[in-house]
């Protein structure tokens, strides 16, 4: 008898610890309705963790079946369900590979806050029976979070810093309602190596305030209720930054000290110009693109060298571009073109004489003055000095003289003018010895052998030399120390 009850035990202990011990699903679990659903908690009691991937769709309304579940081993899929309630995946920690979530028939998709791990990919989209998003407030890591529907993020991702992607797009027309309503989701962002933002109905970015670096690609398009990026205040670096088609964008406001490598500005229907930009001397590539009322580039002042690409077309009341009179190379061909209000490409020329375009330049349909790069050489920006001041609006044309000093303002640059202290706009010298007749009580001409230096302390006189030709040039010095030379009657 005792033999009996002894095996009697432990035939208990093996059935207990089998099923307390019980493993839960591996491979690919699919789910198609609520009793499949239901069953896997009656089957499975003690489950907290599934191996590989699992698949919920069809009419399935809850999923209070996998309250338990701590940690899925491979993807977690909800697609073409019809659920409803508040709370899904309440204790979830972990999906080790991606979260996708797509159902044309949810009305809730609040839940995931034990969620902290999602080692690849979140993807929300088609779920259009959803106003608004209130979850995943643990989640600590994941790569990529793209939210592809017309939805209100009130208090969404509140705790991820760091992403490879974010994605907030409407796949179909941008007046669709995809907006970023609450101010803690995503706001602990700082890093992102690549941002798309299109159809976004936000007025401003301030949801991403502690966003610092950004380090691929940055894209804001068809954002249109956007007027201003200042709610980018902690941006410091940005790879390639577009901003396309926002229609109510007045101003750029970025920080001061966010370095840009290239930009696109395209689109953009309120933008006069473009100010806000930050302190800009480099770019890899610069493209400004059918702004409706772009009249100048102001933003781009301190802008010293562009190396790949250089568009400048179809902005058709762009009129200015002297904030690009900075600009010394450019290591790529030079395109503009459609800009049928701008008149002004000396600086452009300048870069040409100088071989600073390393690439092909094709100038054509804009102002008369710009649509010919023949002409604008020839006839528009010619600089006979070379001193990057052209004949025009030169004020010592035939005298190299890039600072335009002008002491005693008579419209003649000191550099030429011989009486540069007395104004005497019409640079009359009736004796032809170089100094005016304005100034001519303290004229005169002496001659001596010398074996030592020469001081001339008299502004209006120099140093007298003959050339070889038999021609006479008094050679002076100007404020800045740089020397000229003016042809004189031989004394």
């Amino acid at each position: 008898m005792q033999k009996y009850t002894q095996i009697i035990i432990a035939c208990i202990v093996l059935c207990t610890t089998y099923i307390e011990g019980q493993t839960c699903l591996s491979g690919n679990s699919v789910f198609n309705s609520q009793t499949e659903v239901d069953l896997f908690a009656t089957n499975f009691p003690n489950c907290t963790e599934i191996n590989g991937n699992v698949f919920i769709q069809g009419n399935v309304s809850n999923l209070n079946a996998f309250n338990n579940i701590v940690k899925i081993n491979g993807n977690l899929t909800i697609i073409s369900t019809s659920l409803s309630q508040g709370n899904i995946f309440p204790n979830l920690q972990e999906v080790v590979k991606s979260l996708f979530i797509s159902n044309a028939f949810i009305t809730n998709l609040n839940g995931f806050n034990s969620l902290t791990t999602v080692n690849n990919k979140i993807e929300i989209y088609g779920n259009n029976g959803i106003m608004s998003i209130n979850s995943f407030n643990a989640l600590t890591k994941t790569d990529t979070i793209t939210i592809g529907q017309e939805v209100n993020v009130q208090n969404a991702f509140t705790q991820i810093q760091k992403l490879k992607s974010l994605k907030l797009e409407t796949y179909g027309l941008p007046t669709q309602n995809l907006q970023v309503s609450g101010p803690n989701s995503f706001n602990a962002v700082t890093k992102c190596d690549k941002i798309q933002m299109y159809g976004l109905q936000n007025t401003n970015l301030n949801f991403l305030s502690n966003l610092d670096t950004v380090s691929n690609e940055f894209f804001i398009i068809f954002l249109p209720n956007l007027t201003s990026l200042s709610g980018l205040s902690s941006l410091s670096l940005v790879k390639n930054m577009s901003i396309s088609g926002c229609e109510d964008l007045t101003n750029l406001n970025l920080p001061s000290t966010a370095k840009i490598n290239s930009i696109t500005v395209s689109g953009n229907g309120a933008l006069t110009s473009l100010a806000g930009l930050p302190p800009i001397t480099q770019l890899d590539q610069l493209a400004i693109v059918d702004n409706l009322v772009l009249t100048s580039l102001e933003g781009l002042n301190s802008l010293n060298t562009v190396k790949n690409v250089f568009y400048l077309y179809q902005n058709p009341v762009l009129n200015d571009i002297s904030a690009l009179d900075n600009l010394k190379i450019v290591g790529s061909d030079v395109n503009i073109y459609d800009n049928p209000n701008l008149n002004a490409c000396c600086k452009i020329a300048s870069l040409v004489t100088k071989n600073r375009i390393l690439g092909q330049v094709q100038i054509y349909d804009n102002g008369e003055e710009c649509s010919s790069l023949l002409d604008i050489l020839g006839i528009y920006c010619s600089d006979l000095d070379e001193d990057e001041i052209f004949d025009e609006d030169d004020n010592c044309p035939n005298d190299p003289n890039d600072d335009q000093d002008d002491a005693d303002n008579d419209g003649v640059g000191d550099a030429c003018d011989n009486c540069p202290l007395i104004s005497n706009a019409n640079q009359a010298d009736a004796n032809n010895d170089g100094v005016g007749d304005a100034c001519q009580s303290v004229s005169g001409v002496g001659s001596m052998q010398i074996s030592s230096d020469v001081y001339v302390d008299n502004s209006l006189r120099g140093v007298i030399l003959k050339s070889s030709n038999g021609f006479c040039y008094r050679i002076k010095v100007n404020n800045k120390g740089k020397l000229s030379s003016k042809k004189i009657t031989c004394p």
